[in-house]
């Protein structure tokens, strides 16, 4: 047997496992291993396994254990009413090397140097994240010949186990235009973090109840293993992005005669030290938008400067399509993830206005000249006769016009 059969013999019996809706970024190994001992998860036959991103975790599972592994995780939740919801299900589409292809495939008019430019990060990404299995799995040759030639049928190489360390860079100072204090400067930190904070509690609150309600069961042991999971998903904090499809229908506005539709997003890199805009108008007329943030780089103030871009591109377009189409469309939706930035505008910026901008400390209002331009960008359409709508829609939720918005606040972060 040549060498190279060897090592494909060596490697054949495992393969990649993609399940949706597993939060697996910040579970540490201790919490982990509780979970696999509650499930009856075979932990020989588990090699390794990584987060990919929002709801999306990546398995190295031994071939004659994958159907039963799926289905265990697949019973974790209950499947109706929340089909692919809340659902923990297999991904057999998902594309490691290209896992943008299919919303890229949705827009012929991306410009080619962002596609270019998710195309370079994503693939450096994985080499980092198999990199990084390749050396937790030390002492299993058999995964450690699977990851290598994994790596290397993706034209990918091993890198060291010193470039599999993730390399955050601190956000730049910031270089606005005019004149910044340190109280400002600290609350635009403030703000950056009240973006995720919602959504960490939600995460961390759902982590506890899972490790308790665990040691529970196991201390009772009245119940199936399947039965605690499935109770666990079910009381845990009530959570917008867990929507059956119904629930989803009723959120998503749909384009028509009367009322256009937008989805805009901002996207921080900490890698990169970089943050950009990402803009998705449902209507052919118009491109999508992707570029990098001006000025200070911070997630928040990406997702305000999105609404503001789609607003100022709409100011120009909507007349010349009106004229196009022959008819009118009054109503003018902005869609975004950012519960910070559509409370900013709906909930809080008429007090903002009356207290000068001013928190009730008086100290500036974090992002004040960001959301002062959104609300001039939302009065000028205002003015010409539409009503302008900005609407929160859940983050991680399946609805696609989050999800190109998303890829393209990345694009833009990266070019």
């Amino acid at each position: 047997m040549t060498e190279a059969a060897a090592k494909e013999a060596l490697s054949a019996s495992w393969e990649f496992v993609y399940m949706r809706n597993m939060d697996m970024g910040r579970v540490t190994e201790a919490a982990l291993g509780e979970i696999w001992q509650a499930l009856n998860i075979d932990i020989q036959k588990v090699a390794c396994s990584s987060s990919v991103g929002a709801f999306l975790a990546e398995f190295v599972v031994h071939k004659d254990y994958v159907d039963e592994f799926v289905r265990i995780l697949s019973a974790v939740a209950t499947p109706e009413p929340l089909v692919g919801s809340l659902s923990i299900y297999r991904d057999f589409e998902y594309a490691p090397a290209s896992p943008y292809a299919s919303i890229i495939s949705m827009l012929p008019d991306m410009p080619r140097r962002a596609q270019d430019a998710l195309n370079r990060y994503s693939r450096a990404a994985l080499a980092r994240r198999w990199s990084s299995m390749y050396y937790s799995s030390a002492g299993r040759a058999d995964v450690q010949a699977f990851l290598r030639a994994s790596l290397e049928r993706n034209s990918l190489q091993l890198l060291s186990q010193q470039q599999t360390l993730s390399k955050s860079k601190l956000n730049p100072k910031s270089r606005l235009q005019g004149r910044r204090d340190a109280q400002l400067e600290r609350a635009y930190t403030q703000a950056d973090s009240n973006v995720e904070s919602e959504q960490h509690q939600m995460r961390h609150q759902m982590r506890h109840q899972m490790r308790h309600q665990m040691r529970h069961q196991m201390q009772q042991q009245m119940q199936q293993q399947m039965q605690l999971v499935s109770s666990m998903v079910h009381h845990r904090t009530p959570n917008n992005a867990i929507l059956s499809h119904d629930h989803l229908a009723e959120l998503v506005p749909e384009p028509s005669e009367t009322q256009f539709v937008a989805y805009a997003d901002g996207a921080y890199l900490p890698d990169r030290g970089a943050a950009g805009i990402g803009i998705y108008f449902v209507n052919p007329r118009l491109a999508p938008l992707c570029e990098r943030l001006a000025g200070y780089q911070s997630n928040a103030r990406a997702e305000i400067f999105a609404m503001i871009h789609a607003l100022n591109r709409l100011s120009s377009a909507l007349p010349v399509i009106n004229r196009a189409n022959g008819a009118c469309l009054p109503e003018v939706w902005i869609c975004s993830d950012s519960r910070y930035a559509v409370n900013g505008v709906n909930v809080y910026m008429e007090t903002w206005e009356q207290s000068g901008w001013l928190t009730s400390k008086g100290k500036p209002i974090a992002n004040r000249k960001a959301f002062q331009l959104l609300r001039s960008a939302i009065g000028r359409l205002s003015n010409n006769g539409y009503n302008v709508l900005i609407h929160h829609l859940p983050a991680h939720a399946g609805i696609q016009g989050n999800e190109v918005a998303d890829m393209l606040a990345k694009a833009g972060a990266l070019v």
